[in-house]
């Protein structure tokens, strides 16, 4: 079932509602309607235990002054555009400069810091939708913009992006949920060092010193990057290598064997034994390890794709349909 609650007054008379998709055995996912953000999964563990497995805070305003981005929706384009600006359309559009030279999650006001209309779809379901006007954060075209968030009793959370703009745009919709399957009610209190991940992907785009990727590949053959073969994220994490270095651990884009929707990444809690599948139809995903408490796996189109034609292309044209879905199977 779906329950609504209160999440808190914000700045700018903001009022913000928590979405609580519940099953019968407790497990729960909770989503707010500021920033379309997920700010609780709590599944059981092997012990039967209920655990938090993502971080997240307890009232809108919290989100609206800590600087993260905690389970929120990204766009218009997630990741990085390098030189904040892009041309589309036959016109050139700049964008706002959030992350060193370059244009980081949508800007400084992205879709995480938008209010979204809610909408309860059915007992599993809940869809948050707003409207991007043309000309927020310098991109072009109005665009329609919804996310459905589905958790069924097999503990399995789909995301699914729906998009339409009436000029062409960019548009790489992502989640940027922090991950720590050992449990975290909201902070965690243990590193992901020993968590157990598995990539399905062969390379990852190469980046400079900003992250941003520079059109090249690196094979992951024999590197800290290769989790081909299920390891520790701790275990290279910090290894002697100047990618490493540039992002103090994993912040990289993973370019996804196969096509399709397909599983892409599996990662298990050494402590509580909770597994997390990831799935998804898109060509890229981003490992990002924060401060290792927590992991993040951002499925995406390639970041910077607008500056490398070789990269898929994130060019939404007028009249046409971004539609992608990604899932987080638990067990």
């Amino acid at each position: 079932m779906v329950k609504t609650s209160f999440f808190g007054e914000g700045y700018g008379d903001i009022h913000a509602t928590l979405y609580t998709i519940e099953n019968a055995d407790g497990s729960a996912v909770s989503i707010c309607d500021f920033g379309a953000k997920i700010q609780s999964v709590k599944i059981p563990g092997s012990d039967g235990v209920l655990r938090s497995v993502t971080m997240g805070f307890d009232s809108v305003m919290q989100y609206m002054t800590m600087p993260t981005f905690y389970g929120a929706t990204i766009g218009r384009v997630g990741n990085r555009i390098g030189g904040a600006a892009f041309d589309v359309g036959g016109k050139h559009y700049e964008v706002a400069v959030n992350n060193g030279p370059n244009h980081l999650h949508g800007g400084i006001l992205g879709f995480d810091k938008r209010m979204w209309k809610g909408e309860i779809l059915s007992d599993e379901s809940v869809r948050l939708s707003r409207l991007s006007p043309d000309g927020e954060e310098g991109y072009p075209g109005n665009l329609e913009v919804s996310v459905t968030f589905t958790f069924d009793a097999a503990h399995k959370l789909t995301i699914a992006y729906h998009a339409t703009t009436d000029a062409d745009t960019l548009c790489n919709l992502t989640n940027h949920s922090y991950f720590n399957l050992n449990g975290c009610n909201g902070r965690a209190t243990g590193t992901i060092d020993r968590h157990t991940l598995w990539i399905d992907a062969d390379r990852i785009t190469a980046c400079d010193a900003n992250l941003l990727p520079t059109g090249a590949f690196i094979d992951v053959s024999g590197t800290p990057f290769d989790f081909r073969t299920p390891k520790a994220i701790g275990r290279d994490i910090e290894a002697d290598n100047e990618f490493i270095r540039y992002a103090h651990g994993y912040d990289f884009n993973y370019c996804l064997n196969g096509e399709g929707f397909r599983k892409v990444a599996e990662a298990i809690g050494d402590e509580s034994g909770i597994t997390m599948e990831c799935w998804t139809d898109l060509p890229g995903m981003q490992l990002y390890t924060s401060h290792r408490e927590s992991f993040c796996l951002e499925t995406q189109a390639y970041p910077n794709a607008n500056q490398h034609p070789e990269f898929p292309s994130i060019v939404l044209k007028a009249g046409e349909s971004y539609d992608t879905k990604t899932v987080y199977q638990f067990r």
